[in-house]
């Protein structure tokens, strides 16, 4: 038999409770739990009130969704665990059938939650790193209101659909949700692998883009470090516009070819990830490393800043 979310006793009788039979275990047990519960509960308390009372993690929409996530795991530790505490130390459901339906689809519901906003976590780093541009004017507190929406109504049409859809068995002393093949099998999908694949990719693809973007900032320190005194002039008048790159580039290539490839090698992560800053340099694209010191500065790559933002 398929078990997904629920209780089944072992021993069904009268003196089946565990403080019965294995009264130390059951203590320990008790204790555990019980401490298990409280750290879930305070953890996920304190991350909630952080996000809400400090105005840097407020300010920053994408903490919403991990507001989401604290609030569904903080639930867990409030309504699941204690239930089913209780269920373990009885070896058997003497809370009645209402009390099962609602502990199963809780449960379900909660559960199907927290991996649903991971999920939705890594959807919109990953957008965060491969459209940093972009994405950063579309990450609204609308749009991650809608993420969490979307989280929710599949986690509510996970756990719902058995209540209405499916018929409930009722077993004496037992609690478990409808063992129904085709049930399990979409519940499962979007409640557990289906999210773990995504991210998996997902995460993957963040990796490989970190990669790239370490390369491209290799090669703009090498070009930074390659500007002479009329390009330095041109930035700092420049500084908060655009780069004129042409020019930079045309200026380079006439005075050292054998260094042009280095600079144009990262013409186009500088239009999309530099801002010129000072730092000093050695004239390494233009052959003079007598040249006075110079300063440039880089953009923090946008995959450092998706992921740190956040936390």
């Amino acid at each position: 038999m398929r078990v997904n979310i629920s209780y089944i006793p072992h021993v069904m009788g009268e003196d089946s409770s565990l403080f019965r039979t294995h009264p130390i275990s059951a203590i320990i047990l008790c204790l555990f739990v019980i401490l298990l519960i409280l750290a879930t509960l305070i953890g996920n308390a304190m991350v909630c009130l952080a996000v809400l009372m400090v105005r840097k993690l407020k300010q920053q929409p994408a903490n919403l969704l991990i507001v989401s996530l604290a609030i569904a795991d903080f639930c867990v530790g409030l309504i699941v665990m204690p239930i089913g505490l209780v269920a373990i130390i009885e070896d058997r459901w003497i809370l009645g059938e209402l009390v099962c339906r609602l502990w199963t689809s809780s449960d379900l519901t909660l559960c199907s939650a927290s991996i649903l906003n991971l999920c939705m976590i890594s959807v919109d780093r990953y957008l965060a790193v491969t459209r940093p541009l972009r994405y950063s004017a579309l990450r609204t507190r609308r749009r991650i209101f809608g993420y969490i929406a979307i989280v929710w109504l599949g986690a509510l049409f996970v756990s719902v659909s058995p209540l209405i859809v499916l018929p409930w068995k009722r077993i004496d002393h037992v609690c478990q949700v409808p063992q129904h093949r085709w049930y399990q099998l979409y519940a499962t999908i979007i409640s557990f692998y289906g999210p773990c694949l995504i991210m998996v990719i997902l995460y993957v693809r963040m990796w490989k883009a970190a990669k790239r973007l370490q390369r491209k900032d290799r090669l703009t320190i090498k070009w930074s470090l390659s500007l002479r005194p009329e390009d330095e002039q041109l930035l700092h008048k420049k500084k908060f516009g655009i780069f004129d790159l042409p020019y930079l580039l045309h200026h380079h290539h006439n005075n050292n070819n054998n260094n042009s490839a280095v600079c144009n090698g990262v013409a186009h992560h500088i239009n999309n990830n530099i801002v010129p800053i000072i730092k000093p340099s050695n004239g390494i694209c233009n052959g003079n490393s007598n040249s006075s010191p110079r300063k440039f500065v880089q953009r923090p790559s946008a995959f450092f800043h998706a992921m740190r933002m956040p936390l």
